[in-house]
């Protein structure tokens, strides 16, 4: 019986995960058929099917990239390589993480890997949201930070990262601000 894998999410995480379960095809045309035959596992891939590329979000401010250049569908990836695809939020996740609940349904699975990527909370320092711009809130985020910044004729921006002290993380990856800067 094949073991069943749900992966939540759709980014960088879930994709690289779920390459451990595929062999790399020398011959695509054959990967297809041979994975819908041999595989030992059926994956579940529960998202939004658009896969940002994040490492291209710094060029928005050179307008050398926008949101649709760095958004890729991939559900044709998904689909050449018979992994079910299913586009939806998780709204719960019970019994130890073998059933995801979704809007549309239930899901069961045998392992579960959840790559939904960090949670970041802009009013942690009051009066800060509408002046706080992130790549790491995706590109939405970033069309909104070179709108603001070509409005100014002048003044400081601040570029750097938080740190959360409380948790014991003294260092962080301020990699993308910088690479902005």
């Amino acid at each position: 019986m094949k073991k069943q894998i749900t992966v939540v999410g759709n980014g960088f995480a879930s994709m690289f995960f779920i390459g451990y379960f595929l062999a790399i095809p020398a011959f695509p045309i054959i990967a297809y058929f041979f994975r819908r035959i041999y595989s030992r596992y059926d994956i579940t891939v529960i998202g939004n099917g658009k896969f940002i590329y994040f490492p291209a979000i710094p060029e928005f401010i050179t307008k050398k990239r926008n949101k649709a250049d760095i958004t890729i569908d991939i559900r044709p990836f998904l689909r050449r390589r018979s992994i079910r695809f299913i586009e939806g939020v998780v709204i719960d996740i019970q019994d130890g993480g073998r059933t995801v609940i979704t809007h549309d349904g239930e899901y069961r699975n045998d392992y579960l890997f959840i790559g939904i990527g960090p949670a970041f909370r802009k009013d942690d320092i009051p009066g800060t949201e509408d002046y706080t711009y992130s790549p790491c809130y995706g590109p939405d985020d970033m069309d909104g930070f070179v709108k603001k910044l070509e409005s100014l004729s002048g003044g400081v921006i601040y570029v750097g990262y938080k740190i959360n002290r409380r948790d014991g993380f003294v260092a962080g990856r301020p990699g993308p601000m910088y690479e902005c800067a």
